[in-house]
């Protein structure tokens, strides 16, 4: 993902949201989205200024019913989990880890969280002193969810929001620097419960093309007829298989990205935005009695 990538996202919702403003009514995001395009098309350092923007066209959108609002908030939040995504950097991630230490130590007073409190000490004293870093929270939201309900008042206790939160960012962050840690540790290859998925990327010349190879590994029910939506949904499923864990390793990842920057781009993107975050813990929304799974993406 590359700042040129982002901006042609930005700049497609934003000439949506001009084509539906004729009423006035979409100029506030509408500055919004210009102000980032501006900021992605100079120079300077990449601010993130569509923060909140998609909660904002919900609560506009409900009370009015207005279908065209609705249909631009799924538009605005790809945008802006893109955005999001794209200025994470270590310390946004610090500073989200030191944000939710501060709550766990208040909460530890009788000790019930004290081992989420080390592992959160040891993850920021790691983020702020080590070259490499190691991932010691991976998990610590799925356990303190359903294992530890006195820590929260109900869903929407904005510290669950804030602990997911912290670990999509490490998460991101170290899939996005490979060099500076390592998200996983190593995978026992084979580990019975553990499914290997291997792609010669120097085949892929299209999206279309690992939808192809992807529904064909993963035994998908249905032929995907090379739709990405398609795919996508297949493999937030995965209902048909028992195992807890996935590897999925990319070979000749430059080559792949010769064949077709943009596609592979696209692929790489939705594994960290959408498939590993959905299965580390957005699938409790959407999966009756689902079971958490760990999603691994290795590019070589």
């Amino acid at each position: 993902m590359n700042r040129q990538m982002v901006a042609e996202q930005v700049r497609k919702t934003l000439t949506i949201l001009k084509e539906k403003n004729q009423d006035g009514k979409l100029s506030y995001f509408v500055r919004k989205y210009i102000k980032q395009l501006n900021n992605l098309e100079g120079a300077g350092k990449v601010h993130n200024y569509l923060k909140g923007t998609t909660n904002t066209f919900y609560k506009k959108a409900r009370p009015s019913g207005e279908n065209r609002l609705i249909a631009l908030g799924w538009e605005a939040n790809e945008t802006e989990n893109l955005m999001t995504l794209f200025v994470t950097d270590k310390q946004s991630v610090i500073k989200k880890i030191r944000k939710v230490l501060k709550v766990l130590r208040e909460k530890n007073k009788d000790g019930a969280c004290a081992e989420y409190v080390r592992k959160y000490e040891t993850q920021l004293d790691e983020l702020e002193h080590a070259e490499f870093i190691h991932n010691y929270i991976r998990g610590i939201y799925y356990d303190l969810y359903h294992n530890h309900t006195e820590l929260y008042e109900g869903e929407s206790d904005p510290f669950l929001h804030e602990l997911a939160d912290a670990e999509d960012a490490l998460n991101v962050y170290l899939h996005l620097h490979p060099e500076a840690g390592n998200a996983y540790g190593e995978v026992p290859e084979k580990d019975p419960r553990t499914m290997l998925v291997t792609v010669d990327g120097s085949k892929i010349h299209s999206y279309e093309d690992f939808v192809s190879v992807m529904q064909k590994e993963l035994q998908f029910p249905r032929d995907c007829e090379g739709m990405v939506d398609r795919y996508l949904d297949w493999i937030r499923d995965l209902s048909w298989f028992d195992y807890d864990r996935y590897v999925f390793t990319i070979q000749n990842t430059q080559q792949m990205m010769q064949n077709s920057e943009h596609d592979a781009k696209a692929i790489i993107d939705h594994f960290y935005r959408m498939i590993i975050p959905f299965w580390d813990h957005k699938y409790k929304h959407c999966i009756v009695c689902g079971m958490r799974k760990d999603i691994i993406l290795n590019l070589e």
